[in-house]
């Protein structure tokens, strides 16, 4: 497969992932296999960025981030792409299940906000301190494999000059219940 880059303003390739749903169960080489395919069919042009926004995971379990990760390192190694080209963005079904995100309230107090109201004097409120929690082990992927850090929104700005193109990937599910 082609490396990557482009010369004199040559149009490049995208590959852009997603929905990937991996569940522990499933098979890095079911997935790779049909892509591999695809790739030798489909390709035009080289591929410069490989685009995953999300879901990585069926459900957020750690077991479905380890195999997107071995999904990854195998999808790297064989387009070779350097991870500085690859730049993801969770899905809601990358979000984890955290104790604590809830609590009934007469009111709401700092760094929470009401969801809904029972009572004049009891609401369910969002704990917003404990969000950061849903999306721990998409952070952990991505500070392993791309050495990225991400704020609490998850969303990364990334320009390649030498393209001529600069990517937003804007996360929409670090708010979602």
């Amino acid at each position: 497969m082609p490396g990557h880059g482009s010369q004199g303003g040559a149009p490049f390739g995208i590959l852009h992932l997603s929905d990937l749903h991996f569940r522990p169960e499933d098979s890095v080489d079911a997935v790779l296999g049909p892509l591999r395919e695809d790739l030798r069919q489909r390709a035009e042009a080289e591929i410069a960025l490989v685009v995953v926004s999300g879901d990585f995971t069926d459900r957020g379990e750690p077991a479905g981030f380890d195999v997107a990760g071995q999904f990854l390192r195998r999808l790297q190694a064989e387009i070779a792409i350097p991870w500085d080209r690859f730049i993801v963005c969770p899905g809601n079904h990358d979000v984890q299940e955290v104790d604590g995100l809830f609590d009934l309230r007469a009111k709401a107090g700092r760094g929470e906000e009401i969801v809904e109201r029972f009572a004049d004097d009891v609401c369910r409120v969002r704990v917003l301190s404990k969000y950061p929690g849903r999306f721990t082990r998409y952070r952990s992927l991505c500070a392993d494999l791309l050495a990225l850090h991400l704020d609490d929104h998850l969303s990364t700005a990334h320009l390649f000059a030498d393209l001529g193109v600069q990517v937003l990937a804007l996360n929409t599910a670090h708010r979602i219940d």
